[in-house]
């Protein structure tokens, strides 16, 4: 970029003040500390009270309060109510909500609460394969191992504690949640997101190997792994919130739990025969010479009698809350996509399915289940080759809720965290920008947004208002490494932002610059002030847009279902044996959870169970390096007791052009001129 916001290595701090005053949750700020949740932190000199500050001009918006939305969702003729009002939704999945910092939840929830009917869904449940040499570290997963003394999960408390985070800001915000249990297993260890079920069996049941353990076990039909999985549900349903004390269970937050995300009934064949091969124990007793090659076919929806009793299990728990069949039997004929006892069980109340790339036969999937008396979700759509595809969408299904894949926040270090799904696709970011500042920007989001936006409220038979009031950002000092300057935290449907300044000990704030843009990658937002000169007008280089046509984003192709051959036994491959349940003199260490520590990578969550309620002199920060790799910086806090320097606010601007909520004051004092 040639626009003066370098993307080079750059650092930040808050001053470091005598007075720091919480502005959000304090229990958070209790678990996590105070070391980059600055966004929970408010900044006052220590000779300037609130009312001492420069003022602000007429009708400033400060104090920002978020609308909580109480009361169960409940359904009824094909719809969902909430207090007996219509309350079916369009929005977006958050598939990253529960791994991202508690700014990043706080964002996507304020981006969700925009939509007529606030409903978002997250990702599942994570589980820990590092033990299996998978990608998935325990120390950022909800389950992390089988502890065989006690016949129950290793559970790590510290991302439950990032989960209760979660759910409380969903319910302060005012946002209610569809969540999916567990993940489905796509039948290629390459293809293990997050953690799955097969991973669950793994633990369980000690086999190591990925495809044995396919061969092994049937998820749907073993019943010690069915109970060990109701484990986990009790565990979940009865865990009382760390933060507000809501037992899960019974915290009308959640809309419905989903059985699972994307349950598939594999089927295996004999990759020479043909014929069907049945998951179990025999499958492994095979001589050390033995080859075993079979393919696998995903076209089968989750059991009706497995789902009827996790349904039922669910209900005995959380007997308020729905529960969504999570099959996806990737079929065309809606006859086949969900098991007739499923359909009839009154303990199933929702029944979801996923378009990708089109969606045909979708009004017949939902007379399908309709005709059952029971309410039909699109769980997840998009990939759609053009805006004419998602506009058809909107025209032919009616139906109660859709969610689009998918939605990311801004990030804790400015701008947006970006996430590709191939074929040119790219997650959304509300409001969504017409021109785009690098390629991880979808070229679509301006008008996916908003078309979403209308008609989140034309479903509920509304008319669309004003885009929403964007509340408050959150700036922080910044340096390139060469020159002095603020960046910020966005705030949820701001188009745009001014950056107002005053000298310390000025009567008045002044507006310095507007029509500030924040749609960058994270970490590229920079703005050089002068410090000595707060009022004066600044220079706010236009974005390196990109230009010309975009590429094409047709041929979408779900390729993480593997059917393709695979070989158990490659010869010379010593034989292994699955041990008996009390034989486990070989097997690997237990992987408890990890001890609490000051930093934890991957999530972005800094945490400490020990307050800690000063800064030190010297902190460590995580930085952006030219070149995208990570590096750690000591950075001196300096003093902003100086009676010399100027202070900064930022206001976020609404689509409509409504000057939003100012964010709380910045002093950045002379002596941190670089």
């Amino acid at each position: 970029m040639n626009n003066g916001m370098l993307s080079l290595s750059w650092s930040y701090h808050i001053r470091s003040l005598s007075t720091l005053v919480l502005l959000s949750i304090s229990s958070w700020f209790n678990l996590c500390g105070c070391f980059n949740q600055f966004s929970i932190l408010k900044t006052i000199n220590p000779t300037t009270a609130d009312n001492d500050l420069p003022a602000l001009p007429s009708g400033a918006l400060i104090n920002y309060e978020p609308k909580s939305c109480p009361g169960w969702v409940t359904v009824s003729d094909n719809h969902l109510y909430l207090d007996g009002r219509l309350f079916d939704f369009r929005s977006f999945n958050a598939p990253s909500l529960l791994e991202g910092t508690l700014f990043e939840a706080t964002d996507t929830f304020r981006s969700i609460s925009g939509f007529g009917a606030p409903v978002t869904r997250t990702y599942t449940l994570r589980i820990g394969n590092e033990i299996f040499k998978g990608s998935q570290m325990n120390k950022v997963s909800h389950i992390v191992g089988w502890d065989p003394s006690k016949e129950d999960w290793i559970y790590n408390e510290q991302e439950w504690v990032r989960f209760d985070s979660v759910l409380n800001t969903a319910s302060n915000e005012g946002v209610k949640i569809i969540f999916p249990i567990i993940n489905q297993d796509y039948g290629k260890i390459e293809n293990n997101y997050k953690g799955n079920w097969m991973d669950l069996i793994r633990h369980r049941y000690n086999v190591t190997d990925y495809n044995r353990a396919l061969l092994t076990t049937d998820w749907f039909v073993d019943r010690p792994i069915r109970e060990a999985f109701k484990k986990i549900i009790k565990y979940t349903l009865e865990r009382r919130n760390t933060i507000n004390g809501k037992i899960y269970g019974h915290d009308d937050t959640f809309l419905a739990f989903e059985t699972g995300n994307e349950l598939n009934w594999t089927e295996f064949f004999d990759a020479n025969t043909n014929q069907t091969i049945v998951p179990s124990i025999e499958n492994q007793v095979l001589s050390v010479n033995s080859t075993l090659n079979f393919t696998m076919n995903h076209i089968r929806p989750a059991p009706g009698e497995w789902t009827v009793d996790i349904a039922k299990y669910i209900k005995s728990l959380a007997p308020n809350a729905l529960v969504m069949d999570g099959s996806y039997a990737r079929v065309g004929d809606p006859i086949k996509a969900w098991p007739e006892e499923a359909l009839k069980s009154p303990d199933v109340d929702l029944f979801s399915y996923h378009f990708y790339g089109g969606f045909d036969n979708i009004t017949d999937f939902q007379r399908r289940v309709e005709s059952f008396g029971k309410v039909f979700i699109v769980g997840e759509h998009g990939f759609y080759p053009n805006m004419r595809m998602f506009k058809r969408f909107n025209d032919i299904y009616k139906g109660p809720g859709a969610l689009i894949w998918s939605l990311r926040p801004h990030s804790e270090v400015s701008g947006f965290t970006t996430h590709s799904e191939g074929s040119n696709i790219y997650a959304y970011h509300v409001p969504g920008w017409k021109n785009q500042t690098a390629e991880t920007f979808d070229q679509n989001e301006y008008d996916v947004v908003r078309l979403t936006f209308q008609s989140s409220y034309e479903i509920l038979n509304k008319e669309v208002p004003d885009y929403p009031l964007p509340g408050p950002t959150h700036p922080f000092f910044a340096t390139n490494g060469s020159a002095t300057g603020i960046s910020f935290k966005g705030s949820a449907w701001a188009e745009r932002y001014e950056i107002w300044g005053a000298t310390f000990g000025g009567l008045a704030f002044i507006k310095v610059a507007e029509g500030v843009t924040d749609n960058v990658e994270l970490g590229k937002l920079f703005i050089q002030v002068d410090p000595s000169k707060p009022t004066l007008p600044l220079y706010i280089p236009p974005w390196d847009y990109l230009v010309g046509p975009r590429p094409s984003q047709t041929g979408w192709n779900d390729n993480k279902w593997s059917d393709s051959p695979i070989e158990i036994f490659p010869p010379g491959l010593k034989r292994r044996m699955r041990r008996s349940l009390n034989d486990w003199t070989d097997y690997h260490q237990l992987m408890m959870p990890p001890a609490p520590s000051d930093r934890q990578d991957n999530g972005s969550l800094r945490t400490s169970h020990k307050f800690r309620s000063t800064y030190e002199s010297r902190r460590i920060h995580t930085v952006k390096t030219g070149d995208g790799e990570l590096s750690d910086r000591g950075l001196k806090i300096k003093s902003a007791h100086s009676p010399t320097g100027g202070w900064y606010r930022i206001r976020s601007i609404s689509v409509d052009g409504t000057p939003g909520y100012f964010s709380q004051p910045v002093f950045i004092s002379d002596s941190d001129s670089v």
